[in-house]
């Protein structure tokens, strides 16, 4: 779906939320970063710890891992951020206020 922009972002927070789901990029204390792609020991790492953690916090029924791409909002000003993995505890699950955002 192609968006008509109303008006130019006006914040660095505006540009990330423009950004196509997978991009590889965060705005931390208003500063926008942007990652190249992962290598492969990146990547099975990263899948290693999401077995790990995802088999303990299972096991324990404490909490549920996400995978990215997931957006979390820190704050909606100046820090945005896609990790790879996020554990959300059980007390927390219902944080979520959109979808696939934090």
């Amino acid at each position: 779906m192609q968006e008509t922009l109303t008006h130019p972002p006006r914040t660095l927070m505006e540009v990330f939320k423009m950004f196509p789901e997978g991009t590889l990029a965060g705005v931390i204390n208003n500063q926008l970063y942007m990652s190249p792609s992962p290598v492969g020991k990146h990547q099975c790492l990263v899948t290693e710890l999401t077995i790990q953690v995802g088999n303990f916090v299972k096991s324990k029924k404490s909490g549920e891992i996400f995978v990215s791409p997931f957006d979390v909002f820190l704050n909606e000003e100046s820090n945005a951020v896609r990790p790879d993995l996020i554990l959300i505890l059980r007390q927390g699950l219902g944080v979520s206020k959109r979808q696939n955002c934090l």
